[in-house]
């Protein structure tokens, strides 16, 4: 009796948590169970889900999903990131909860699967953004470089422009050197409109 109310306990906690779980074969990765969560979560009936098996839904090889199953059975519990396939085809970034428990004197694990693919996205903008307020940064500090230089350099065209139009005012306008004045004027005002 005590045995059967027990069953009857996991059973109903099983079917009624309102978050997609997998009882998995580690032996051979075969979904041995799937709650009403799980199938609303794949896009898979209950039914179909118990006769696939990990490699149906994963992205991982085979080999992958042995390793990771191992892992579990030998620490006691796991964590991992996965990618897995909804029955529409798409690919979902999940994480899942898993560890092992006995029914019926054999070891079976029970993960518990959570959708992170929001959470990917959000964290993927997330980094985007702070590149591009790095890059911003960096031309910000770029522009305020080139405004000090342009402006330092404008200080020392308005000298050569001033001091220019004094020589050009004492000069005769038959002296031989007017000319070179002029040019001089005229390159200092091309690079005042340049800077």
């Amino acid at each position: 009796q005590s045995l059967l109310e027990s069953e009857a306990r996991f059973r109903s906690l099983f079917e009624n948590i309102h978050v997609a779980t997998l009882l998995i074969d580690p032996e051979n990765g075969a979904i041995i169970d799937a709650n009403a969560a799980a199938a609303a979560y794949y896009g898979w009936s209950t039914e179909q889900l118990r006769t696939m098996r990990l490699p149906d839904i994963h992205t991982l090889s085979p080999e992958e999903i042995k390793a990771k199953m191992a892992l579990t059975l030998a620490q006691g519990h796991g964590y991992f990131q996965f990618q897995h396939r909804m029955a529409d085809g798409s690919i979902r970034d999940v994480e899942v909860y898993s560890g092992p428990i006995q029914i019926g004197g054999k070891t079976f694990l029970c993960s518990i699967v959570h959708d992170i693919t929001q959470r990917k996205l959000d964290e993927a903008k997330r980094t985007q953004l702070e590149e591009q307020l790095r890059q911003a940064a960096k031309m910000e500090a770029v522009g305020r470089l080139a405004g000090g230089v342009a402006h330092d350099f404008n200080n020392i065209l308005s000298a050569i422009i001033g001091y220019g139009h004094l020589t050009l005012m004492k000069m005769q306008d038959t002296d031989p050197s007017r000319n070179f004045i002029e040019q001089i004027l005229q390159s200092s005002e091309r690079a005042t409109a340049l800077t």
